[in-house]
């Protein structure tokens, strides 16, 4: 998403291209919204809001994760802009992407794919820590005597039995009266191999020999090794007393009295409930992150912001920050909010980044100040840009933006590096497309151009957007009263009370 490590390369070298304003400052002005960036985050960020239910922080709250976090979170971002007097101008990207860009789609792809393999993975792992809940729950109800009957079982089913063969328990088993312990023997040894198979795909795959997965895998298999095994079953052994001795002993501290089993599968019992919360969470943030923006989740908010009464422009071919800069190279806006640092090299408007709600505040990045601060030409910049590396082509080897400015400053552009320097240019290093696309702005579209007025009476718009709000239960705010919210401000679902508190209506930072 832009070019590469270029945010961190202008801190440090050209720190006085980047001002924090506030958003009173752009008031009554237009600025574009680069939408797919903002869809991304909304999507993928867990905003939460306390509901009824088990403790969870708050007595008697539970949190859960909003469901449609594109609506609440551009909605939010509407009404922010409104409440500074901004009116916005949302650019989407379609369906056709450029040509070069195909290998980076291809890239985010795969590891879109790799996430939800993850999230398939320990989705498995959540319903092995909910069965393993549920036998030891049903294994600590048993008589003594009925525990190592079912031991006993376990062990000669062990002998004679491939796990493999055994049909996996889903995750509403439910252990079945006592009488059927050779049920639960079999649970036991299926359960017991999955792990195993389980901790060896993981050993392989992880490169931190003590990654949170692992230690998660390790921390479920001693569970049900101690189980299977007897080891809480076990009666501690009496110790011989101790023979009396004339010589006065030093004084050492007195033995810690050993755990009965019942103790024993209590402990257990309590690892298992906070694995299963710690885990569960984990499951949660990466189910989100493996969100996909798809055509129905743009066509659902495009139809809220249309409801809003703004302009709404899904690209034909182009890149929506390509847009953004035509718009504003027109003079039809002032600015575009993005974390797209393409935006930089597409003419002289103004990033707008991490926007702050607390504050109020956006981080601004002026191309033109950063140029002269590396003093390079536009021509220069862009070449130096790709270089650093972007979505479009890919770089020289061994080359970052340390040495990409020395090679640019040197020789001004690609073309005298290649002939002069001896650089090795990794495959697909098609500059002069890149440079093309990151150099000519599309045409604004007219349906752009025209002054919008919405035809809908203000109130009728007012109550249409209610309605639409209650659908995606997302609780409607009129604009004057978003000139105070903070961050701490609660999330109130449509038709319901006001709860007591959520831990963020939104990400401090867009």
């Amino acid at each position: 998403m832009g070019v590469k490590r270029l945010i961190p390369f202008i801190q440090r070298f050209a720190p006085k291209s980047i001002t924090v304003k506030p958003l009173d400052s752009f008031r009554t002005q237009s600025l574009a919204v680069d939408s797919n960036i903002f869809l991304h985050r909304f999507l993928r960020t867990a905003l939460t809001r306390n509901s009824p239910g088990s403790a969870s922080g708050s007595p008697g709250l539970s949190t859960d994760v909003i469901r449609h976090r594109h609506i609440y979170g551009f909605f939010r971002l509407t009404r922010l802009l409104q409440s500074h007097g901004i009116t916005p101008v949302f650019i989407f990207d379609g369906p056709k992407r450029p040509e070069a860009k195909k290998l980076e789609i291809e890239r985010r792809q795969q590891s879109q794919a790799l996430l939800r393999t993850k999230v398939a993975t320990e989705q498995r792992r959540q319903v092995r820590i909910q069965i393993l809940q549920s036998l030891t729950d049903y294994f600590r109800s048993l008589a003594p005597a009925k525990q190592w009957e079912l031991l006993g079982l376990y062990k000669k089913l062990q002998e004679t039995i491939d796990p493999k063969i055994l049909a996996s328990p889903d995750k509403n088993f439910q252990a079945p009266p006592q009488s059927n312990l050779r049920r639960i023997a079999k649970t036991l040894l299926r359960l017991r191999w999955e792990m195993q198979e389980a901790s060896r795909e993981l050993t392989r795959k992880e490169k931190r020999a003590n990654s949170l997965r692992l230690v998660w895998s390790k921390s479920e298999q001693n569970i049900l090794e101690a189980l299977v095994s007897g080891d809480l079953l076990k009666e501690p052994e009496a110790k011989p007393p101790t023979p009396e001795v004339v010589v006065e002993a030093p004084k050492v501290k007195p033995r810690v009295k050993a755990k009965s089993p019942k103790k024993r599968i209590q402990e257990q019992q309590a690892r298992l409930q906070k694995l299963t919360q710690v885990h569960s969470a984990h499951v949660t943030n990466v189910t989100i992150q493996s969100t996909r923006v798809n055509s129905a989740v743009i066509r659902q908010t495009i139809v809220l912001l249309r409801k809003m009464g703004f302009r709404c422009y899904m690209t034909e071919g182009e890149e929506s920050e390509a847009v953004c800069a035509a718009l504003y190279h027109d003079g039809l806006t002032q600015g575009t909010l993005s974390d797209d640092t393409d935006l930089l090299l597409l003419g002289d408007g103004p990033l707008l980044r991490s926007m702050s709600l607390n504050s109020r505040t956006v981080t601004c990045v002026d191309p033109v100040v950063v140029r002269q601060e590396l003093q390079l030409t536009a021509e220069q910049f862009v070449d130096f840009c790709i270089l650093c590396g972007t979505d479009f082509c890919s770089t020289l080897k061994q080359v970052g933006p340390i040495k990409a400015i020395e090679l640019i400053r040197r020789h001004h552009s690609i073309e005298q590096i290649l002939k002069v320097e001896h650089v090795d240019p990794r495959d697909n290093f098609n500059f002069q497309e890149a440079r093309r696309l990151l150099t000519q702005l599309p045409a604004v579209p007219h349906k752009l151009r025209k002054p919008f007025e919405s035809k809908k009476d203000p109130a009728e718009q007012e109550e249409a957007l209610k309605k639409l709000l209650a659908k995606y239960d997302v609780a409607y705010e009129p604009i004057m009263t978003l000139t105070d919210i903070t961050d701490e401000t609660p999330f109130v679902f449509a038709n319901e009370a006001p709860l007591v508190q959520s831990d963020k209506a939104m990400p401090t930072a867009f």
